[in-house]
């Protein structure tokens, strides 16, 4: 094809410029129809596939299910597993119910004391202090070796010729007052080697150490009375002292609660060193403090010792130890407590130590009234809010007579959450009446409000 064809054929071809302005509408219009036949196309293939499934089967289904013969007693069948779900929801809530069911220090006192003589309470105490030194024997629990014990084994190791040939005998170094250290400075060689070998024996013979008077409330019941003077608003509230039956309720309900979390915290540590032989091995090494909050004022004007202060419920008007992040409360249903605890632990073993605190323990239950056969039931009613740690050196002051073991251990505080379900409170008396074993004034909010501003 020569040039002159194809100038011709561009030259007929010319005529399109003259609607080169409907040649984008005309594109864009075929294209537009094309979506919309694609587009309807597949809508048109889903709504039937959605028909066929939803309607048309089910339509065959009931079809089918019509035409077959129905027992007069199909009901009964289905009653059965109704029947199922109804029993598996009555036996979760039992079991909510049950985790607030433990034993009671005394069954004297709640819901109303049984006597207005201020000798159960003081009971109460007896039994609150004998409860502390039973978990401490139970569990293998041990304190270092005393003062007094350091210097009679010098003592005892000392022969008159020895003692003549030092300058200083070991009955020369004067025993320390209470809460401070015996003296090591002028201990020679086998003086050190003596109280190594006692601390270390003492070490073998313990799963951990624990003092009695470190746990929350144990000072708190003992029969001794302090006060700075005769005026009873200035007094150093630091131990139990009668002032009403109201108060002395509120103090040993919130003491038996205290109990319940001590308790647990006894149980945590115990499972962790179950099964190592004593402190030298075990990873929880030392239980340093149990307590419910800060130092602060008494029901007085009095200063008073943190390990005094009983736990209290937490509410709108009391955050707490420290803010939670559950942002739980007590209300109609729940009763919330903080508590916070100290030990000396093994570094690698903190988490499995905060697992273990969270985890189902065992409780035996004998009815409000102590009377009835003993039931064991599971409680995890623990959560942690906050934990911290510090190093610890073992040769300071405050841990040179303790034995650790050879691996590193860290002073671990925990701040915790403790809920107790109010159902588990509710009981029958004798006479089928429904009662709740907790005080009336504390159960009752308004009443809580009512009776702190006569404490």
């Amino acid at each position: 094809m020569d040039t002159s064809q194809i100038k011709q054929m561009l030259g007929k071809l010319s005529f399109i410029k003259n609607y080169s302005t409907f040649v984008l509408p005309v594109v864009l219009l075929i294209v537009f129809l094309i979506l919309q036949f694609a587009v309807g196309t597949l809508m048109s293939k889903n709504l039937t596939s959605k028909i066929t499934k939803q309607s048309v089967q089910k339509g065959k289904q009931i079809q089918s299910l019509s035409s077959q013969d129905i027992s007069s007693r199909q009901f009964e069948e289905e009653k059965k597993y109704m029947d199922a779900y109804e029993s598996d929801v009555n036996k979760i809530l039992n079991l909510v119910k049950q985790t607030s069911q433990r034993e009671l220090l005394s069954y004297k006192i709640f819901p109303e004391p049984k006597d207005t003589s201020v000798l159960i309470f003081k009971e109460f105490g007896k039994n609150y202090r004998q409860a502390i030194e039973n978990l401490l024997e139970k569990y293998g629990a041990r304190q270092r070796p005393t003062d007094t014990e350091i210097k009679k084994a010098l003592e005892q190791s000392s022969s008159p010729v020895s003692a003549r040939s030092r300058s200083t005998t070991y009955t020369d170094i004067p025993i320390m007052a209470a809460g401070s250290d015996f003296s090591l400075e002028r201990l020679d060689s086998l003086g050190l080697k003596i109280v190594n070998y006692l601390c270390e024996a003492t070490a073998k013979k313990a799963s951990f150490y624990a003092k009695a008077v470190d746990i929350g409330g144990y000072e708190f019941w003992d029969d001794v009375s302090v006060s700075t003077d005769k005026d009873r608003s200035s007094r150093i509230q630091e131990y139990y002292q009668y002032e009403s039956i109201k108060q002395s309720v509120k103090d040993c309900w919130f003491w038996q609660v205290g109990y319940w979390i001590i308790e647990d915290v006894f149980k945590t540590i115990s499972a962790m060193n179950s099964e190592y032989n004593n402190v030298l091995d075990c990873p929880v090494k030392r239980l340093l403090t149990v307590s419910f909050g800060s130092s602060g004022y008494s029901r007085g004007s009095g200063f008073q010792n943190e390990s005094s202060n009983p736990p209290s419920y937490i509410t709108e008007d009391n955050s707490g130890l420290i803010p939670s992040f559950t942002n739980r409360k007590s209300d109609e249903n729940l009763d919330v407590v903080h508590f916070k605890f100290r030990v000396i632990i093994e570094s690698e073993s903190i988490l499995g130590f905060m697992q273990e605190l969270c985890s189902e323990k065992e409780h035996t239950f004998r009815g409000w009234t102590g009377q009835q056969p003993p039931q064991t039931s599971r409680h995890s009613q623990i959560t942690v809010l906050r934990a911290s740690t510090l190093p610890v050196d073992k040769s300071s002051k405050e841990h040179k007579f303790f034995r650790y073991g050879d691996d590193a251990v860290v002073e671990l505080e925990l701040i915790c959450e403790c809920i107790f379900e109010r159902q588990g409170y509710k009981y029958q008396d004798s006479s089928g009446e429904e009662k709740i074993i907790m005080p009336d004034f504390i159960w009752n909010r308004e009443k809580i409000e009512e009776g702190n501003k006569s404490y």
